[in-house]
């Protein structure tokens, strides 16, 4: 996350893939005291919410035998709002590595 956010903002010409391309990858809540909706989670915005969030959560599946789904919870605060994103990892690499690498 931050090897894409420092390259994104360095070089003009990732800054333009980032912002041109969709890059989807989740969704977040920025504000889940109030319960506003969720929006979409682009790459930039997921880069910041893995390096600022204050807590993780991580998506199991406990049958028949505990395994990792592909989804993180990430939570943290901005300002007096405590925010909720909801990462899918596959989408995340998949965009990291078709608009940063």
């Amino acid at each position: 996350a931050t090897v894409a956010r420092v390259i994104d903002d360095i070089e003009s010409d990732s800054r333009l893939k980032l912002g041109k391309f969709e890059t989807t990858c989740g969704s977040l809540i920025e504000d889940i005291d109030n319960g506003t909706s969720p929006k979409p989670l682009c790459l930039r915005e997921a880069c910041n919410k893995v390096l600022h969030a204050t807590k993780y959560h991580y998506d199991t599946d406990h049958k028949p035998m505990e395994k990792f789904n592909p989804t993180i919870y990430l939570y943290g605060q901005r300002g007096s709002k405590n925010w909720k994103a909801t990462l899918n990892i596959v989408d995340f690499a998949k965009y990291y590595i078709n608009n940063i690498t």
